[in-house]
């Protein structure tokens, strides 16, 4: 398992490498370099010039009178500069995080199976740790393997198991506080333990175990596959960034779940463009957990258009707020999805909330009917962010947050 998960890391310190070529060297006042695109420049058999692609146009006529406008090369290219700049940094502080959690997590699991008798006992991470868009502040996500005498769905039986007193034990310094937090799944409710460790730099995480999660783990394979498009991957850090700091990241507290603002973000690129659809291949074999089909291509880029960071965040904007401020016929209304080309209406899979968002293998699973209480927090992230990418002279994602937060609180108040 080990030498499994320090391949992981060993990617990802490749990730943080290969981002420096993507950084602008230093320019005279006033003069922009072009981003450099190796890992997305070539698709198919011709070579795509980022610069070539058109500009995003802005297009909408709402009651706030704003206007029709183009964003032009180079303010696409100071935004995907600062996103760049601003992934790099926050890469390099997670993938720290990161190396001193691994280094433990061996011990961890020995302890267990020692502490639980169980030799076959085996974990699975999943989560944000683990499809690429892990932060300083995310949870240590871990399913339990090989526990074939619990049911994973029988409460009871995973309450007992989970509060063991050996799972306290997994690190000389693991603090004991047990809290019940249930996961939603569509089959029934998930039992999750969550604990808190204390790491040697005085910091804490919140680690978060269940029993047999076999599509949470497959759901995070697709997304880090997703994450292997470094443009793509700059982008939707940045958005699931301002999320959680507009507070409208929580599905527990009435808004959307990273995931869902990650699969959004997937959509929106695969709508532009800029990603494949990595599940819909007919050379596909099926492969099923219960009547899901997990199956996905690891990557490709058949048909995919070269586009960087700042191309991909600005079309994210437009394509959710032309989603949530534009009238439509709620009968014709399509799913959120990352599946198929082929769009899907929601009247056709029972879908009818604020927002729907399927689930890529659970596909009856509407990740959006938690968006509720904050809903109009949620639709203001997209108006304002819109907004202020078109009004901004020079931009900065902290400002970017400042801007949409002081307008959307004012509303809400």
């Amino acid at each position: 398992m080990a030498a499994l998960l320090f391949e992981n890391l060993l990617t990802h310190c490749t990730r943080i490498e290969e981002m420096q070529e993507f950084l602008p060297e230093d320019e005279p006042e006033n003069q922009l370099a072009a981003p450099n695109l190796a890992s997305d420049e070539v698709f198919d058999e011709e070579e795509i010039e980022w610069l070539d692609a058109p500009a995003p146009k802005i297009v909408h006529d709402d009651r706030e009178h704003v206007k029709s406008q183009e964003f032009n090369d180079i303010k696409l290219r100071e935004i995907c500069f600062e996103l760049q700049d601003f992934f790099q940094v926050v890469a390099q502080k997670s993938l720290e995080r990161q190396t001193t959690l691994l280094q433990g997590l061996d011990d961890f699991l020995e302890r267990l199976r020692r502490g639980l008798r169980r030799p076959n006992l085996d974990l699975e991470l999943y989560g944000s740790f683990v499809n690429g868009f892990s932060s300083i502040t995310s949870d240590l996500d871990i399913s339990i393997k090989g526990c074939p005498d619990i049911n994973p769905e029988n409460k009871a039986q995973c309450h007992t198991f989970l509060k063991d007193r050996n799972f306290g034990r997994g690190s000389p310094r693991c603090v004991q506080h047990y809290t019940e937090n249930y996961g939603y799944v569509r089959k029934g409710r998930k039992r999750v333990l969550t604990s808190s460790l204390k790491l040697r730099d005085g910091s804490k995480v919140n680690i978060d175990v269940c029993v047999d999660n076999g599509l949470a783990v497959a759901n995070s394979r697709l997304i880090a596959a997703y994450s292997k498009f470094e443009n793509f991957r700059t982008s939707a850090f940045a958005v699931k960034w301002l999320a959680k700091k507009l507070n409208i990241c929580d599905a527990s507290k009435g808004s959307l779940s990273a995931y869902s603002y990650i699969i959004m973000a997937v959509a929106s690129a695969q709508k532009s463009g800029f990603l494949p659809f990595l599940q819909e291949d007919a050379e596909l074999t099926p492969s099923y957990i219960g009547v899901c089909n997990i199956a996905f291509v690891v990557q490709t880029r058949h048909g995919v258009k070269a586009g960087h960071a700042g191309e991909i965040f600005v079309h994210f904007f437009q394509c959710y707020y032309d989603y949530f401020h534009k009238k439509k016929n709620r009968n014709q209304e399509e799913v959120i999805q990352i599946r198929t080309k082929i769009p899907i209406k929601a009247i056709d899979v029972n879908m009818g909330k604020n927002v729907n968002i399927q689930d890529p293998f659970e596909l009856k699973r509407n990740l959006g009917d938690t968006c509720n209480t904050h809903f109009s927090r949620v639709k203001d992230f997209f108006k304002y962010g819109l907004r202020y990418l078109r009004k901004c002279e020079k931009f900065s994602l902290e400002e970017m947050y400042e801007y949409i937060n002081h307008r959307a609180t004012r509303i809400a108040s």
